[in-house]
């Protein structure tokens, strides 16, 4: 069983995921298409659900494509296996989106980093300006942490697989992905 259709406290990991993002906008839930109208109380709590696509960067297109019609200013991408995003967190993207065309949110590093060679330690650099990303077990231990950093502009666009659909390529619309 695919993880967002587990339970958590009595609910799906989906459930939750869609509870975070709620009021913010509309919500497009993007599934496998063998899955769409297996889960209508779920799919009830989005705006829209679309078929995904073979790898994860079809799936998020199929989203924003279905997204065009109602020409959101801002889009939050998030995967629905991190059911314990914060509010704080997704606020803090999107107040990010102010200041540049992408945001993600990471967790600022406090541990040890040291750079092997040939199985020895040769340096332990500095942790300032690192910041790693979100990872699966960390979400419930990130929920009250002061830690989380806000980076803006990830990834310069020339550098993505794949354009924006039209409707959505503007100066206004905002792109993030969220961990």
């Amino acid at each position: 069983m695919a993880k967002q259709w587990r339970y958590l406290g009595g609910r799906t990991v989906l459930a939750r995921s869609i509870a975070a993002f709620a009021g913010l906008g509309p919500i497009c839930l993007v599934l496998r298409e063998e899955e769409i109208g297996r889960h209508p109380r779920i799919e009830a709590q989005a705006d829209l659900v679309v078929a995904g696509g073979a790898e994860r960067a079809h799936s998020v297109r199929a989203g924003l494509e279905a997204l065009v019609p109602l020409a959101p200013e801002r889009v939050l991408i998030h995967d629905a296996a991190r059911p314990l995003v914060p509010r704080e967190t997704i606020r803090a993207v999107i107040a990010a989106l102010d200041h540049g065309p992408a945001a993600a949110p990471g967790l600022v590093v406090t541990d040890a980093l040291w750079r092997i060679e040939d199985g020895r330690v040769v340096e332990a650099p500095s942790r300032d300006g690192w910041c790693g990303r979100r990872r699966r077990r960390g979400s419930a231990s990130t929920r009250s942490s002061p830690r989380i950093a806000i980076t803006t502009g990830c990834l310069p666009p020339t550098t993505w697989p794949w354009r924006a659909p039209r409707g959505l390529r503007s100066r206004s619309c905002r792109v993030t992905r969220t961990i």
